[in-house]
């Protein structure tokens, strides 16, 4: 008989029929529909019960052996037995007997087709044919398989989804992990009853993270689930900050001598004198196979045992027996697996599938729908339940009960999966017969080879809900996976006794997503069940798991490259922390590298930390700006005393004959000086610096502007010639305006400098004298020379006019200090050039300005006016007019006196005012002088 499909995709049906020639089944292609005959599939039993509605289920009952070639073979015997296999397809067929006692889905029958995958993509995708061909002869008028439970791996799963999805068969797996499979769009009629590979690892990456360890090495299986399973681990690592060094993937389609080769080829890269290679802690994600493989390698090398690796195992093997114990391939590494960590989804009892199992036995097993179950008893108890054993008879074999077997941890997440179905079909049934659960007309011709109605199973199946055997409330997101994940995490004991029965993967811990967008989740581990590889037990015994032992005080950490070529967070050389050029202080990071501290600040003495330089400026409770205070206090004091004085004596000869407004301005200049020390001392500021770069020069050109006038003034009326004129402005109004215009000039000056160049305060670090000094920006500048200039112009012409009036009378020839403030002033600001311009910019620069000012405003007003006080407070008598008419009782340098002359020119000149000779006489304009 042939049953008819019609493949979803219009192009597949001649591609899909050459396949099933290739696969040894009958068919032929009519208007885009595949007609299927019969396929001898394999000589292997299979597991199968008539049933109004038929599920499939796939489990790896055995495992493939390779040949000589490397070819996979699927031999059907007790040695190559997986109990975990079998346990799970026993597991499927109580769900189904189950629904079908309590009548789940009212009058229709489940059927089931459960069949062996013997762990090979190939050969399960064969078996998977099957499915799509029930021949009438064995289940009359229903020709589809309506949906299959499995697979247990995720590379097979994803080989047969494929084909299945082509039929619109789905796909409920309670084993198949892999982050590929949630791609809804490749993948739309998948699903799984527990959760994806990326929740397993972040719990893995957690573990080792909470446990201190922050360097590992990595060993995964080629495919799907090994492959996503560990690029998974390496992103929560990576965000935990945990290294991966060695990245070792092994193969198992490769012949046994040579896979094994390989991974003793892999596993003595970690032999090597290399900090890489240092660190013993393995994290495998990998299928049983490997892991066994990885476990006896180590075991029989002695390089690799005596590095007593602890191990974090995924959950293809983390919690079986045969992965460290198989009597069968003579495989023992308990000693080696001692201690290890696995984490799998989380084991859930199922009571009554429990009570099931431990009632099983060859006596009263006589349905034989299971024809592996005397493999799977003589596997258990070493005994062939027909025919005995050498050590003990068939009728003690048979006397054995597996009331005490501890079943495979997924069974639960099988029984879930046959739920899943049963609830959509349920669901469907009701929507197609009005309500009632029955397989009426509308609901037949979904299930029968004519019209199969996949994709609307497929969409009851999105939406079921139910409560699991775990109790949790059961659904599916949009990309087909368990909303839910929580994990066990297993310890390895080892017990006194016999082997295996001394093996135990205790529970020490849980995991249980918290954040489905994150994948964050919650970790507990118990204290006091953890057992580790070195005998000791608890948390405060963790096997210590460092790339690179820590340095010693005053040496960083040169971080190392890891095999991918990233920046490694636990492997560094040891180096002294030191500079990588000179004069840059480092600190050590919490990354243990050797950093330069940000600005402004320096290492400690043991290099462990970064601390702050203090700024340093000319600061008020420094000597030098201590002094400098004291000395601008003493000229104010100094300023102000010759202002009472001239005030209080204001009327008097001396004082009216000093020029008294120009004095004035003189001395308000001199007084400003002082004060502007008061802004060169403490921290700069902006407009600190723009003071004083812009005051000084305003300020000098106060006391040199007026000694200008002054002098110029005196000089026109003393060297007048013939001319008995009154020269031109020589009214103190006169002179103020003068002084005033020069006075705006440097104010030009200084506005333009200030304009080219904004003041600016800033803070430079001195990494010769790790200091950090406050200083002007710009404030020995070439502006400032052009400022000086000017003010060296102005004390040229004040020498220039103080030479010409060399030969007044002796009470007036003034110019004579003049001449020596101005030689002050040059010497003053000569000495302070090479300390301005060519010295370096520091806080002492401020202070050589200052003082500079300092000392050219004393010296102008030493010059000035201490001769003035000396005559107005301890002189007095000296303060009349009759003095300061006196005529000098010496001849001035130049001049042509004859014996005797000097008193009759005087006599003659109180008479009439002119001189013998007819020339305007100095008296008269002494008179000048006194008048103004």
């Amino acid at each position: 008989m042939m049953a008819a499909v019609k493949p979803r995709h219009a192009d597949f049906p001649f591609a899909f029929a050459f396949l099933l020639l290739l696969e040894g089944c009958r068919a032929q292609v009519t208007d885009g529909t595949v007609m299927l005959g019969p396929c001898d599939m394999t000589n292997n039993p299979d597991c199968k019960r008539v049933g109004d509605v038929v599920l499939g289920g796939l489990f790896p009952v055995h495992k493939a052996k390779k040949d000589e070639q490397g070819d996979l073979q699927c031999v059907d015997t007790t040695t190559t037995l997986n109990e975990f296999g079998f346990e799970r397809l026993e597991a499927m067929r109580f769900a189904v007997q189950k629904a079908n006692d309590n009548k789940f889905l009212g009058n229709v029958k489940i059927g089931f087709d459960m069949r062996d995958t013997c762990q090979d993509s190939t050969y399960a995708l064969r078996q998977s044919l099957g499915f799509l061909n029930i021949e009438a002869s064995t289940i009359p008028d229903y020709s589809f398989t309506v949906g299959v439970a499995g697979a247990a791996s995720s590379g097979i799963s994803i080989a047969v989804t494929d084909l299945l999805n082509l039929f619109e068969v789905p796909l409920v797996s309670y084993a198949s992990t892999s982050a590929k499979l949630s791609v809804v769009d490749r993948y739309p009629s998948f699903f799984r009853t527990l959760p994806p590979d990326r929740f397993q690892a972040r719990a893995m990456a957690d573990i080792v993270h909470k446990l201190g360890w922050r360097y590992v090495h990595t060993v995964h299986s080629t495919g799907a689930y090994g492959g996503d399973g560990i690029s998974s681990f390496y992103k929560a690592a990576e965000a935990l900050e945990i290294d991966v060094g060695a990245r070792i993937e092994l193969s198992p389609t490769a012949p046994s001598q040579e896979f094994r080769d390989s991974i003793r080829g892999a596993l003595d890269n970690l032999t090597r004198d290399d900090p890489l290679s240092r660190g013993n802690l393995l994290v495998m994600f990998a299928h049983l196979d490997v892991a066994k493989n990885v476990m006896d390698v180590i075991q029989k090398t002695k390089g690799l045992r005596e590095r007593q690796f602890t191990f974090i195992g995924s959950d293809a093997w983390g919690d079986k027996v045969e992965a460290v114990y198989d009597r069968d391939e003579e495989i023992n590494s308990v000693e080696v697996a001692r201690g290890m960590l696995s984490v799998v989804p989380e084991a859930v009892l199922v009571r009554e599938l429990k009570e099931h199992v431990a009632q099983l036995n060859p006596t009263n097993y006589t349905n034989k729908e299971n024809p592996w179950f005397a493999q799977y008893w003589e596997k258990k108890f070493q005994c062939d339940p027909e025919k005995g054993s050498p050590n003990i008879s068939a009728t003690a074999c048979t006397n054995k009960s597996l009331a005490g077997v501890n079943l495979d941890s997924k069974v639960a997440y099988v029984v879930d999966a046959v739920h899943v179905f049963l609830h959509a079909l349920k669901d469907m049934m009701m929507d197609r017969c009005k309500g009632k659960v029955e397989m009426c007309p509308n609901a037949t011709r979904c299930f029968n080879g004519t019209q199969f109605c996949g994709n609307e199973l497929r969409d009851y199946i999105q939406k079921v809900t139910f409560t699991a055997e775990s109790n949790d409330p059961f659904k599916f997101d949009n990309n087909g996976d368990f909303v839910s994940a929580k994990y066990d995490i297993k310890n390895l004991h080892i017990l006194d006794g016999p082997e295996p029965d001394n093996i135990r993967f205790e529970n020490v811990g849980t995991w249980q997503l918290d954040n489905l967008t994150s994948g964050a989740g919650i970790l507990f581990l118990n204290d006091e069940l953890l057992w580790w590889v070195n005998g000791k037990r608890g948390l405060q015994n963790v096997p210590v798991e460092n790339c690179s032992p820590e340095c010693s005080i005053g040496q960083f950490k040169r971080r190392l490259k890891l095999h991918d070529n990233t920046p490694s967070f636990t492997c560094w050389e040891c180096t002294d922390c030191r500079g990588d050029h000179m004069y840059v202080s480092f600190a050590m990071d919490r990354y243990g590298r050797c950093v330069k501290c940000q600005a402004n600040s320096t290492n400690t003495e043991d290099h462990t930390d970064c601390t702050v330089l203090e700024e340093e400026y000319l600061a008020h409770d420094e000597g030098l700006a201590i002094f400098l205070m004291v000395l601008a206090v003493i000229g104010v004091a100094l300023v102000t005393l010759t202002f009472v004085a001239f005030f209080t004596k204001w009327g008097t000869p001396v004082v009216m004959a000093s020029s008294r407004e120009l004095s004035m301005v003189l001395l308000s200049g001199i007084l400003l000086c002082f004060l502007l020390t008061f802004v060169f001392v403490g921290r700069p500021s902006d407009i600190a610096c723009g003071i004083q770069r812009f005051c000084p020069v305003i300020f000098l050109s106060m006391i040199f502007g007026a000694l200008l006038i002054k002098t110029n003034r005196i000089s026109r009326l003393f060297n007048r010639g013939a001319n008995v004129q009154r020269p031109p402005f020589i009214s103190p109004m006169s002179q103020l305006v003068f002084s005033g215009i020069i006075v705006l000039i440097s104010c030009f000056i200084g506005a333009v400098w200030l304009l080219i160049t904004p003041p600016e305060a800033v803070t430079r670090t001195e990494t010769e004298n790790l200091q950090v000094i406050r200083i002007c920006q710009h404030l020995v500048h070439p502006g400032l020379l052009v400022s000086w200039v000017w003010i060296f112009l102005l004390i040229i012409a004040c020498t220039y006019y103080g030479f010409r009036t060399r030969k007044i009378p002796e009470n007036f020839r003034e110019t004579m200090f003049i001449s020596f403030a101005a030689y002050s002033e040059c010497i003053i600001w000569l000495a302070f050039i090479p300390f301005g311009f060519v010295g370096l910019e520091d806080q002492y620069v401020t202070a050589i300005v200052s003082l500079a000012v300092m000392l050219s405003a004393l010296a102008a007003w030493g010059c000035l006016f201490v001769p003035k006080l000396y005559i107005v407070i301890l002189r007095p008598e000296r303060n009349k007019r009759r003095a300061t008419m006196r005529r000098s009782s010496r001849p001035s340098l130049g001049d042509s006196v004859t014996p005797g002359s000097t008193n009759q020119g005087s006599s003659e000149g109180k008479e009439n005012g002119e001189p013998a000779n007819g020339r305007p006489s100095r008296l008269n304009s002494v008179h000048f002088i006194n008048a103004v």
